[in-house]
């Protein structure tokens, strides 16, 4: 996947200086193994401090044929580089992805000079036949 981020916001936790929250927009493109491509909205949250930034969200990937999946994903990003790891498991599908069931892994690098990110996503999954 590979997102930017069009909107965001931030404020501070009120506890420390160097404790925010991010609540982030997120638009973008999923490249499945398959070649095919959906399109992606999504939202996060992310808290940052002086020692570690974490972060958790929802994407929903729509398909040219009009079915969507849904995922809830969290984890870790690496405050000096930007890279990130988590877990992702699937809440919701429409079209041939109805009843999905299902959890993967994502690990990925922001990009804070093109306000972005891509990630790539290792998943198992069941549908409701």
């Amino acid at each position: 996947i590979m997102v930017y981020v069009p909107k965001a916001e931030i404020m501070n936790a009120g506890d420390d200086e160097a404790h925010s929250l991010l609540l982030i927009e997120l638009l973008g493109l999923a490249s499945l193994q398959s070649g095919e491509v959906g399109t992606i909205v999504g939202a996060e949250v992310a808290e940052y401090n002086s020692a570690e930034h974490t972060f958790y969200g929802f994407i929903t990937i729509k398909f040219s044929d009009e079915s969507t999946v849904s995922f809830r994903f969290e984890g870790d990003e690496d405050v000096q580089s930007g890279a990130y790891e988590g877990t992702l498991k699937y809440t919701k599908g429409s079209g041939r992805y109805a009843g999905i069931k299902g959890k993967g892994k994502i690990k990925g690098q922001n990009y804070e000079e093109i306000s972005g990110s891509h990630a790539t996503f290792r998943s198992s999954y069941t549908l409701r036949k």
